[in-house]
């Protein structure tokens, strides 16, 4: 641990008496690990975040699939018939985005806002319950709790359209003209399904009729009628493979059963960050390229720093050459260029958060032309910090592994002679600086 810090010294120092070398290693990680970093801020709102909820790894897409319909959605009765037959996952729940028209009384004119229709158990099977308030009773999720339907809000829309008031349980609320009770508060943390669009308030799925005016009357029965997004937690011990299985075999026994509307469709089951990959194939292409793009930048700094380390490597021939020729080994001068390189590759990380901080500012002020209320959340959290890390990390061995290996190898003749020139029979040789050069 002494020699390691001794090492540090010694780089800072060499590092303070070439302050030039220094400025620029330092500004070219700088802006190659910024731009990684905020790209991947972006990407990861983008389609990489999991949802907000305690162990998303387990949930699962259930989707429905047919010849005309790869990624399709389920109907209402489809959906009860897989939660109450499936075993694989330990629950089942079902939604839908869709716009209300809301208001506090019957003279205030109604505010256009997005909400979700939810299956009574949807709190549940996503492990977030209301931080105020109660969830959905087992009535409510039935045609029995039409008669005074309840509402849950989100935790913003209770901070700004309630003020925040804790007196809002219980008051009565107008969607689309129909008397809502607000029953619960969602937690803060918790910001729907989408990565886009954060829903105001959620309703259960037998109230859909009561405030979706276009729906056809019998969108609850109606099983031609696919309308609903299906996601499922597994079972503990139980893989997506085993799910996707039981889900086709129970796809096929409603085939079989409804061959007028279920004839030819089947069901896909799959880990829910995965899928994205598969349903939303173009932001998953246009992620990786942006990071794909901003890797190419820190790979270009990276062979810039490189080169530069190979010729401060050549213009410190006779210093190494001393150093070996006294009895220092190889592994001791290799140890001390990385801990140079890793310095460097540190000082350009600390440097790099302030420039993917301003980027992700800059990235997160940009408002989409849209009524909607869709949000990319862009933020600096603590999976930018931990790619930031890695990439620190990386950049430091790739640029200083090959240079701090080459310039272990010096010829002591040469070098205590003052030559620093790679020279062979006249005619000078192509070396690894030249490739770092021409990529």
């Amino acid at each position: 641990m002494r020699q390691l810090w001794l090492d540090l010294v010694y780089a800072a120092r060499l590092l303070r008496k070439n302050p030039g070398f220094a400025a620029v290693a330092i500004l070219s990680l700088a802006i190659g690990i910024g731009a990684n970093s905020a790209m991947f801020s972006f990407a990861d709102a983008l389609i990489l975040r999991p949802i907000p909820v305690p162990h998303p790894g387990n949930l699962v897409v259930v989707d429905s699939v047919s010849k005309a319909v790869r990624y399709g959605d389920i109907s209402y009765r489809d959906y009860v018939d897989f939660r109450d037959s499936a075993k694989t996952v330990s629950g089942l729940a079902a939604f839908q985005i869709a716009p209300f028209g809301f208001s506090t009384g019957r003279d205030q004119l109604p505010q256009l806002t997005y909400g979700m229709v939810v299956s009574g158990n949807f709190f549940q099977v996503l492990g977030v319950p209301p931080v105020l308030g109660r969830d959905f009773t087992a009535r409510e999720d039935s045609p029995a709790g039409l008669g005074d339907p309840p509402v849950i809000v989100s935790h913003s829309f209770w901070k700004q359209q309630l003020s925040g008031d804790p007196a809002a349980l219980g008051r009565r609320v107008r969607l689309n003209g129909t008397e809502f009770t607000i029953a619960g508060v969602a937690p803060e943390s918790f910001t729907g399904m989408d990565p886009y669009l954060q829903p105001a308030l959620f309703i259960p799925i037998h109230a859909a009729p009561l405030v979706m005016a276009t729906a056809p009357a019998n969108m609850l029965e109606d099983r031609a009628n696919r309308w609903l997004a299906v996601r499922g937690r597994l079972a503990p011990g139980v893989s997506d493979a085993a799910a996707q299985a039981e889900f086709s075999t129970l796809a096929a026994r409603l085939a079989h059963a409804y061959p007028d509307t279920n004839r030819n469709h089947g069901a896909w089951v799959a880990q829910e960050l995965r899928s994205r990959f598969h349903r939303e194939s173009l932001d998953g292409v246009l992620a990786i390229m942006l990071v794909g793009i901003a890797g190419l930048v820190l790979v270009i700094a990276c062979a810039n720093l490189a080169n530069l380390m190979l010729a401060r490597g050549v213009a410190r021939s006779r210093e190494i050459a001393i150093r070996l020729s006294i009895g220092a080994g190889r592994g001791r001068l290799i140890r001390q260029f990385m801990t140079e390189s890793l310095l460097i590759s540190m000082l350009g990380g600390i440097a790099g958060l302030f420039v993917a901080y301003w980027l992700i500012r800059a990235l997160a002020l940009i408002k989409l032309p849209t009524d909607m209320p869709i949000v990319l959340a862009i933020r600096m959290d603590e999976r930018v910090l931990l790619f930031s890390l890695a990439a620190t990390f990386l950049t430091g061995l790739l640029f200083g592994l090959v240079p701090a290996i080459r310039s272990s190898k010096a010829d002591l003749v040469q070098a205590l002679k003052g030559a620093t020139a790679e020279v062979s029979a006249g005619r000078r040789r192509f070396s690894l600086r030249d490739v770092l050069v021409v990529a």
